[in-house]
């Protein structure tokens, strides 16, 4: 329980913490200042215009982007200068998301086996990921994720579930189509073909 009695400073409605003052009145108190001038916020008053840091001008908060993480903020940069950094570092940033986006593939596919279930191809650019109850389609429907990136960040983030397996592309089409894998290796074998 606080301590309910009030600073001893005119005014002060804050409960007492030492030498009958508030925590403000006694560090003001302790450092020499004196106790009756207001207090100033140190919080920047709430303005409609922000200073862009590229070109410098201050603008409305509608001339920025808002940041979807975090709730209220805007970038640094307006809208138009955010256009132009787009534009300059276009095969940059490009490049910056493939390599991200290559990394997590090749993340998930090391967590589910990084190789084919079925005929032990290793080769990256030749595997996928498959449902092995083969209900791929309804999954899909569920979650909304239709696979690529997306699909992969929503494996991760769910702590890598089972129900999925490493194939290399013909080993899955083949399943996929027909029911069966020509190499035999499959765990999964779907009813015969009429």
């Amino acid at each position: 329980m606080g301590n309910k009695i009030p600073c001893s400073v005119n005014g002060c409605t804050r409960p007492m913490n030492a030498r009958g003052l508030c925590k403000s009145h006694y560090w003001r108190w302790a450092r020499g200042n004196p106790l009756d001038t207001p207090f100033q916020s140190r919080r920047k008053a709430p303005t409609d215009d922000k200073r862009c840091a590229s070109c410098g001008l201050m603008k409305p908060v509608s001339e920025y982007y808002k940041i979807r993480r975090s709730f209220g903020s805007q970038p640094s940069r307006c809208k138009l200068c955010m256009a132009k950094y787009r534009d300059e570092n276009r095969p940059y940033l490009r490049d910056m998301v493939n390599r991200s986006q290559h990394k997590l593939r090749a993340e998930t596919l090391k967590v589910y086996g990084g190789r084919c279930a079925c005929c032990d191809e290793a080769s990256i650019e030749f595997l996928v990921l498959d449902h092995i109850n083969g209900n791929g389609n309804a999954h899909r429907r569920e979650t909304g994720k239709y696979g690529g990136v997306n699909f992969y960040r929503m494996l991760k983030k769910q702590g890598w579930p089972l129900g999925f397996r490493v194939l290399c592309w013909n080993c899955n089409h083949s399943i996929g189509a027909y029911g069966y894998c020509p190499h035999g290796n499959s765990i999964y074998v779907t009813s015969a073909l009429p």
